[in-house]
């Protein structure tokens, strides 16, 4: 027994990673409501490797995600458990990647910020949602972690391919290009190197990125005839209805302050850069003020916000909380003043986790399993893939079903949709919560829902109907 607490004294991490990963398998076997963007990109990585015979496809989506998950499908993996398995397995990756950071600003305060990141609701409560924004920021920890250590230019190499992938995986990721290439010419300058080998360093970094980014970016030129065309319509979609998701300035610190008050210690590092000589030149402490003072200041400029979005900078945001806090505990004389002090703020932190556990953990759509089940009957009785014009996704999580166009927001553009597509699809799926987002801001959303109801009394069939909360799901097999 003593030797197992010596080993958890000198390795601190282990125990952190194996709590944490304790607590999300119960959040991960617990049912909870269908991922919107999960269903999404497990019907992209379906679309991606059938030809285009299933699933959806979204041109604003990064493609990486659903590259990998197609990859794993095609072996005969579920790219919708999949991915919450890899979003399991990237957020133990970002907790020990903080844990490290910390020790690199200053010794121990590791423990502290990654127990930090493990008890935000915000991280915790992601950790097992199929989504990229976990992935994506551990992917960007992972760049600028691997540049800080680099002992060799080639490494640098490899810290341009993590940075290419996490803009392939979230484009707003971009951003790290930037930070870790700053990272590499200032690490350059401070160890004196000659002008030619910090050039050199920085070709290596580039053909990273480029692997993977450059055939991406080809690869749109062929398709789409603009190699930007994904970028630009995801800007197009974050600008429309930007009222929706409308903030101030200081929306994300605020909301992350609020999420967690062991951030407000993030403070006192910034603090140490102004009154600490040491502080001044610390390369890893820069680095992550730095990281910081790009990501937010684009995100806060940005009109389109959302809470989740921090999640691409709250990993270093718990760096610099979790070295501030671990400094004013080690100024703490009394151990066990300092011990029930830790308690305390852990008790705290994890309160709110649950809470964020207990908030996720909702009752599982039922409605979208039974059309899941109905669109897999389908297929087995006819030999082929339904072909479906819908308003939500989440059939791609639970079926190979083929959406043929979706429909978002506002009822007077399903009637046009379908009769531009009735020719192609078998189906149609509606929603009176997604088709009628819009209507907050435009009372003339709902025209055309009679139409096409009526439409629909004489074109096709009302196989499936139920409810989701307070919204309405109807499903039509067009004759």
């Amino acid at each position: 027994m003593q030797r197992f607490f010596a080993y958890v004294q000198k390795n601190p991490l282990y125990p952190l990673l194996g709590l944490f990963l304790i607590a999300q398998c119960v959040s991960f076997f617990t049912p909870a409501v269908i991922s919107w963007d999960g269903s999404v990109y497990a019907g992209m990585a379906k679309y991606l490797f059938s030809g285009g015979e299933m699933g959806v496809w979204e041109i604003l989506r990064p493609v990486g995600f659903p590259t990998l998950l197609g990859l794993l499908w095609k072996l005969g993996l579920d790219p919708y458990i999949t991915a919450k398995v890899i979003v399991l397995a990237s957020s133990l990756v970002s907790l020990s990647l903080v844990y490290k950071l910390g020790n690199r600003i200053r010794e121990g305060a590791g423990v502290f910020t990654g127990y930090v990141l493990a008890l935000t609701p915000l991280f915790f409560s992601f950790s097992t949602i199929p989504m990229t924004d976990v992935l994506s920021a551990t992917l960007a920890l992972a760049s600028v972690y691997t540049v800080l250590q680099a002992k060799t230019q080639r490494a640098y190499w490899l810290g341009g391919l993590l940075a290419g992938l996490a803009f392939l995986f979230r484009f707003p990721h971009g951003l790290v290009t930037v930070v870790s290439g700053l990272i590499v010419f200032a690490r350059g300058f401070q160890s004196e190197r000659t002008w030619r080998n910090v050039v050199a360093g920085a070709l290596w970094f580039v053909l990273g990125f480029s692997a993977l980014v450059a055939p991406f970016l080809i690869a749109n030129t062929i398709a789409y005839g603009d190699p930007l065309l994904p970028l630009r319509a995801g800007a197009g979609i974050i600008a429309h209805n930007p009222i929706l998701y409308r903030q101030h300035p200081l929306f994300y610190l605020s909301s992350i302050v609020r999420a967690s008050y062991l951030y407000i210690f993030a403070i006192l590092p910034l603090a140490f850069v102004f009154v600490n000589k040491k502080y001044r030149t610390h390369s890893t402490l820069l680095s992550a003020i730095l990281y910081l003072a790009i990501y937010i200041g684009y995100f806060s400029i940005t009109e389109h916000k959302e809470f989740r979005y921090s999640l691409a900078f709250l990993p270093m945001v718990a760096v610099l909380a979790g070295v501030g806090l671990s400094a004013v505990v080690s100024r703490i004389r009394f151990v066990w003043i300092r011990s029930i002090g830790i308690c305390i703020v852990l008790a705290i932190a994890l309160y709110g986790a649950i809470g964020a556990v207990r908030t996720a953990s909702q009752k599982n759509d039922i409605v979208y399993e039974q059309i899941g089940q109905y669109f897999t009957t389908y297929e087995k009785e006819r030999g082929e893939n339904a072909r479906v014009l819908s308003a939500v996704p989440f059939i791609s999580a639970r079926s190979n079903a083929r959406i043929i166009d979706t429909l978002y927001d506002d009822w007077r553009i399903v009637l046009p949709l379908y009769e531009k597509n009735k020719e192609n699809i078998t189906h149609v799926l509606t929603d009176t919560c997604t088709l009628e987002i819009i209507c907050k801001f435009d009372e003339g959303c709902t025209e055309g829902k009679k139409a096409f109801e009526e439409r629909m009394k004489t074109d096709a069939v009302l196989v499936q109907a139920g409810s989701v909360g307070s919204c309405r799901v109807m499903l039509y097999e067009v004759k």
